[in-house]
C-alpha cells in the first residue's frame, strides 16, 4: 500500500533532485570561458613601451592628445604651418619659415617692409614673397 507508494515517489524524487544537480554541474563547467585570452601587448618589438595604438587584442594602448599622431605605437607632434608663414610649426620648430632679415616673425606671420636678399643665391626664395630665379633639378 501507502509505504510502497511512498517509497516510489521518494525515489522518483530523489532521482529528479540527482538529476538536476548533476545537469547544474555539467552546465557551470559548460559555462566556463574554455577560449584562449588575448594577453594585450603595449610594447614594440624593440621592447620601447607603446604609448598609442592597438594592444594586439582589440583594445588600445592609449591615445595621443590633440596635434599628435600615433605612429609604431608613439604619439608624434603633426606640425602646422596653416596660416602662418614664419614662425614655430607647434612641434618646437620654426618649419614654417623666416622672414628677411628687415623683418619680424609676429605670431606666425611676417611684419615690417621685406627686403629682397638673394646674397649669395641664384634661385629659391628671396626672404620677401618672391624669388631669386629658378633652381635645376
Amino acid at each position: 500500500g501507502i509505504n510502497a507508494e511512498y517509497g516510489t515517489s521518494l525515489r522518483s524524487t530523489m532521482k529528479s533532485i540527482l538529476l538536476l544537480i548533476a545537469l547544474a554541474f555539467v552546465s557551470s563547467i559548460l559555462a566556463q570561458d574554455t577560449c584562449p585570452r588575448c594577453t594585450p601587448l603595449c610594447q614594440n618589438g624593440d621592447g620601447t613601451p607603446k604609448t598609442c595604438g592597438d594592444n594586439g587584442c582589440g583594445g588600445s594602448c592609449g591615445t595621443c592628445a590633440s596635434g599628435q599622431e600615433c605612429c609604431k605605437g608613439t604619439c608624434n607632434c603633426v606640425p602646422s604651418c596653416a596660416g602662418r608663414n614664419c614662425g614655430d610649426d607647434g612641434c618646437g620648430g620654426n618649419s614654417c619659415g623666416l622672414c628677411s632679415p628687415s623683418q619680424t616673425c609676429s605670431n606666425g606671420v611676417c611684419t615690417g617692409t621685406a627686403t629682397v636678399d638673394c646674397t649669395g643665391r641664384t634661385c629659391g626664395s628671396n626672404r620677401a614673397g618672391g624669388s631669386c630665379g629658378s633652381c635645376s633639378a
